[in-house]
């Protein structure tokens, strides 16, 4: 039987004990478990096989392949004009979002008074995400409120749609590029510093962003100044030279909230990879999410809101401990470590004690 099969596979037993949940829930959470591994595996197959390692260069945003790390093992992206990656400015004048083009890009900036000396910063969504996902709207909001700075939203939706998540992964280093080539406009046209750079990637948004972080740096020589990666993507990024990594902006931080593998229904990377790596509730599954079908994304979409609160807050702060060993030795660095010496979210600085907390 089936499900006899799957409750020996992953020890149900124990999970009901600690879910509480009602044994035919857990079976379908289970069961759609692997009905998801399967659907993506069978994803990448057929990409790489139509794809067969293709890569590619286009006119505008470069070339893609695993020299220049700006590809994946299973290909290359689509073109720019099939991604259709969108770009809406938010400023202190300009609430409401003005789309950037190619065309109006220095009308724009001039008639908003762009200064150089503001913080901007860069929000990349992840997978079957847009522009209008409520936790991109949440955080553009906060920062305008909270922050004297300017905002620029990355909508990839297309390139990034549901059920193809090989192609969207495959496409992340477009969208890098996409970023990375508005920026050298702004950089060489309006002396945009790169040091005033912000970029918040959620999920396969996080590698984009190290995409865009590695296309800038090779285009111009020059460090942008911070990447923060929210529990960026694992399936299709096992590879540490792909992936978003230290060597992408002058400050990389990182927040885990759902770190392991795909078959345990965990959607982040669990591995470290930037300047200083935050693990909450030992990276891996967060406090009030259920792991029931309707909250599978729950722990995910948390790195999302710490991020956001850490804005909102000034006054608490998600203060750090160091744990060498990430959501492994979780429960003893509780125990055995009271040496705060780092905080998460929004006001973590390049000052901080690099490592794992």
């Amino acid at each position: 039987n089936v499900w006899q099969a799957i409750i020996r596979e992953k020890n149900i037993s124990k999970g009901i004990k600690e879910n509480k949940e009602p044994l035919i829930w857990t079976l379908l959470i289970y069961g759609f478990g692997k009905t998801a591994r399967r659907s993506f595996i069978n994803q990448v197959l057929r990409f790489v096989l139509t794809k067969q390692r293709e890569y590619t260069c286009y006119k505008t945003v470069g070339c893609f392949n695993l020299d220049n790390r700006m590809a994946l093992e299973i290909g290359g992206p689509v073109s720019p004009e099939e991604a259709g990656v969108k770009f809406h400015f938010y400023g202190r004048s300009e609430k409401s979002g003005i789309e950037l083009t190619d065309t109006n890009l220095p009308t724009i900036l001039r008639e908003i008074n762009y200064s150089n000396m503001t913080p901007l910063f860069i929000i990349v969504h992840g997978f079957k995400e847009s522009r209008k996902t409520k936790q991109v709207v949440n955080l553009t909001s906060t920062l305008l409120h909270n922050v004297e700075c300017d905002v620029i939203t990355v909508e990839w939706k297309k390139a990034a749609s549901f059920p193809h998540y090989a192609t969207a992964a495959a496409n992340s280093p477009l969208v890098g590029a996409e970023i990375s080539v508005l920026l050298q406009e702004m950089h060489f046209s309006f002396s945009l510093l790169p040091e005033k750079v912000h970029l918040i990637g959620f999920s396969l948004g996080a590698h984009a962003a190290g995409f865009c972080g590695r296309h800038f740096q090779n285009k111009t020589r020059k460090l942008l100044g911070r990447i923060t990666g929210l529990d960026p993507a694992g399936l299709l990024f096992e590879n540490p030279n792909l992936s978003l990594s230290s060597t992408d902006a002058e400050y990389v931080d990182v927040i885990h909230t759902n770190g392991g593998h795909m078959n345990e229904l965990e959607f982040g990377k669990e591995e470290p990879m930037g300047h200083i790596d935050f693990y909450p509730n030992g990276g891996k599954y967060q406090t009030g999410c259920t792991g029931s079908l309707s909250d599978l994304t729950c722990s995910h979409n948390r790195a999302w809101w710490y991020f956001i609160e850490s804005v909102k807050n000034t006054t608490c702060s998600f203060k750090s401990i160091t744990c060498e060993n990430g959501s492994y030795s979780y429960n003893s660095c509780l125990c055995n470590n009271t040496h705060i010496s780092a905080i998460m979210g929004y006001r973590s600085t390049n000052a901080d004690e690099k490592g794992k907390y």
